[in-house]
């Protein structure tokens, strides 16, 4: 279940996301005591693609580009099976997951990272808008994603600190206070 080291080396960026979207053991990421362990004990450590992906220069860019892309699928998404339906999920969660690693944070410059949590907050408010398709995890990488920026970029209110931080270490879920404190600073941040 890897890639040879010929195409590893010669992927496009969005053939190497598009390749670990469709990497037949996405649910690894749930068999653990949390998401991001589940995601790099069960995906990186796995899969060589997730830990090619990582180390990609472009890689800030390119999830840009297919994180954008979530508008236009989920409007295709009404005739699929309940299958279907939950892999296309389940593959947008794992994505987010990708988005909310330390990497892709530390790699951003300003731009991008204007954009990306732009695009999350559009994101969140898509998900809300389909909750047929998208659950209570999908706020997960979300959180986590909001909740390393706003650690590294702010004072922290002091009854949500140790929550927050407890989180980042392990992410499997946001209370309701945590939640709407992330968003609010985000959303005061970067609108």
């Amino acid at each position: 279940m890897q890639l040879p080291n010929d195409v590893l080396t010669n992927i496009s960026t969005a053939g190497l996301i598009e390749t670990c979207l469709e990497f037949p053991y996405l649910l690894n990421i749930i068999h653990t005591s949390d998401y991001q362990k589940g995601f790099e004990q069960g995906l990186l450590a796995t899969f060589n693609g997730f830990r090619e992906l990582m180390g990609r220069t472009d890689l800030v860019d390119a999830l840009i580009i297919k994180y954008n892309e979530l508008r236009f699928e989920v409007q295709n998404v009404g005739g699929l099976s309940l299958l279907e339906i939950g892999m296309f999920a389940y593959r947008h969660f794992v994505l987010e997951m990708i988005i909310a690693q330390d990497v892709v944070i530390k790699n951003m410059n300003e731009e991008q990272e204007r954009m990306l949590f732009l695009l999350a907050s559009e994101r969140m408010e898509i998900k809300k808008s389909y909750p047929d398709i998208f659950s209570g995890i999908h706020i997960i990488p979300t959180a986590l994603l909001y909740a390393k920026k706003v650690m590294n970029d702010n004072p922290v209110r002091a009854d949500l600190k140790a929550t927050l931080d407890n989180f980042i270490k392990a992410p499997l879920f946001v209370d309701q206070t945590s939640w709407m404190y992330l968003n609010e600073q985000v959303n005061n941040n970067f609108k």
